[in-house]
């Protein structure tokens, strides 16, 4: 009898005991929110976000006397990296010489419309001596090639049938992003690799490709919608992917719509098509199928235009640091898209910053020319050809100007610009002598090169300091053999040393002082 009213009583409890935990424990962790948590806050933007732009916000601190290790990789002054102080001395961003043959590559085919020609990659083969690029019309990817990379051949592959016939340029699949060369692969199949039709793939000559379906390109549906009146729509058409030979990482470089309130883009007084402001977002993945969460890193800030929106990114390393040319979309004067270049930078790859003076790097042409309106670099980056870096883009020229009942299109072309090895940015002293001196620095070679531009009667010379800024016996300023001459590898001497002593007893600095010059890099060998 006992045990039957334990058990009735069990029984009876249990349903009350069950109730009693669903109202007083459950909900510490089981009820679920009313609603998704939104993925972007835009109650933090753009104040919380701009911050990140700018590199001294960034890096708050000052490390002019912290030490920093170099190799023998060019040195460049695009930022203050390794600057700890600088007088008499402006910074300028040069902008490429655009090549007076401009356009390189128009559509004059029938299965290339001039309205949707824009390009892909371009590299430089040195067992063939031959320059190989890759543009696209529509869906389709051509292919064209040169032997001194300014007269193109668009070559009859025969691999593709248009209109009957496979005497074209076509390519098989849409070769898109991330074209990369290795013309000493261990695997001859591998030279090249892309992302063709969605998928990584490779191949052994460009044209014929092998794709990995289970490593495929993400979808604009890689994030999710937030809720509310502010929502992200996913990764944007002028997303790009890369791979990082230093990170050994491939990267994605999504462009991110966040759409608005009308309301809402007045009072922070952005001006844009459609209520929706274009930024980008960030993320890497070791094998191309596994991807680190996207995060914004490009956006516009009080610096920018009111109508200045993150139209694309193309990011590469170079020598020492990492360069990016961002392509900036504006609405104003024209009332339509007008797209050029402008600069960036990281000394890590990941955290991306901006110069303060945001003026084009690669800039519109000329309203009566071929490009006035739309400016897209080769997604691979540039190249280097002897002591210039080359840089095809695609130029656009809108279609209503000529014609105002035109379709809402561009009418595009190829071309190329050229810049002076290193010369991106540039340390300039003009009549009066102005110098820098850096960080404390450990190497491990001997000589001294500068990349400069002399003028006539001026000059540029070095000396090395302690870690503590007193000079050094034999390196002072009375001491350098100045370069007086227009140089790209300029070897830095003193009158009784040819070399630079060893820095394994301590950090040194070195100070370069200039007059009527512009110094672009330094390095050690």
């Amino acid at each position: 009898m006992m045990e039957t009213r334990r058990v009735a009583l069990i029984r009876v409890c249990s349903p009350l005991y069950l109730l009693c935990l669903m109202a007083f424990v459950l909900p510490s962790w089981a009820a679920a929110p009313a609603e998704p948590e939104p993925w972007v806050d835009r109650a933090l933007f753009p104040e919380a976000y701009s911050i990140l732009t700018s590199d001294h916000a960034m890096f708050p601190d000052n490390v002019s006397d912290w030490p920093v290790k170099i190799d023998s990789h060019r040195q460049l002054f695009v930022d203050d990296y390794l600057i700890a102080s600088m007088e008499g001395l402006t910074r300028e961003i040069h902008q490429p010489v655009k090549h007076p043959k401009n356009p390189l590559i128009v559509a004059d085919r029938p299965w290339e419309p001039p309205q949707r020609i824009w390009l892909g990659s371009v590299v430089y083969d040195p067992i063939v001596k031959k320059f190989h690029m890759w543009y696209h019309c529509d869906d389709r990817t051509m292919y064209a090639e040169s032997d001194d990379g300014i007269t193109w051949r668009k070559p009859n592959l025969g691999l593709v049938e248009f209109e009957g016939s496979t005497a074209n340029n076509i390519v098989p699949g849409r070769v898109l992003h991330m074209l990369t060369f290795e013309p000493d692969a261990p695997n001859p199949e591998e030279r090249y690799t892309a992302v063709v039709d969605g998928c990584l793939s490779t191949s052994s000559d460009g044209l014929r490709w092998t794709k990995d379906p289970t490593r495929r390109a993400m979808g604009r549906s890689m994030n999710s919608m937030s809720p509310g009146p502010y929502w992200a729509k996913g990764i944007g058409d002028t997303t790009i992917y890369r791979y990082d030979p230093i990170l050994k990482r491939y990267i994605c470089d999504a462009k991110f719509n966040l759409y608005y309130p009308k309301a809402k883009m007045e009072q922070l007084g952005i001006v844009s098509d459609k209520d929706r402001l274009k930024l980008r977002t960030i993320c890497e993945s070791e094998d191309f199928i596994h991807w680190t969460r996207p995060r914004f890193f490009l956006y516009p800030d009080d610096n920018d235009q009111p109508d200045c929106q993150m139209y694309s990114h193309i990011g590469f390393f170079y020598e020492s640091m990492w360069i990016g040319l961002l392509r900036v979309m504006h609405m104003i004067p024209t009332g339509w898209k007008q797209v050029d270049v402008q600069l960036t930078y990281s000394r890590d790859g990941r955290h991306w910053c901006r110069p303060r003076e945001r003026q084009p790097f690669i800039p519109l042409g000329d309203p009566d020319g071929w490009e006035p309106d739309y400016t897209g670099p080769s997604t691979n980056g540039p190249l280097l050809v002897d002591d210039e870096i080359w840089i095809y883009y695609r130029g656009c020229r809108y279609a209503r100007r000529d014609d105002p009942k035109a379709k809402d299109t561009y009418k595009m072309a190829i071309g190329l610009t050229t810049l002076r090895r290193d010369g991106f940015v540039s340390l300039n002293a003009g009549g009066a002598p102005g110098q820098i001196v850096t960080r404390p620095l450990t190497f491990d070679g001997k000589s001294l090169f500068v990349n400069a531009d002399v003028a006539d009667g001026g000059w540029i010379k070095a000396a090395v300091l302690s870690e503590s800024s007193e000079p050094t016996a034999s390196y002072t300023l009375d001491d350098a053999v100045s370069v007086t001459e227009n140089t790209s590898q300029g070897l830095m001497r003193w009158k009784t040393r040819k070399e630079l002593a060893p820095s394994d007893a301590g950090h040194v600095r070195l100070l370069f002082q200039l007059k009527d010059a512009k110094l672009y890099s330094f390095w050690i060998e």
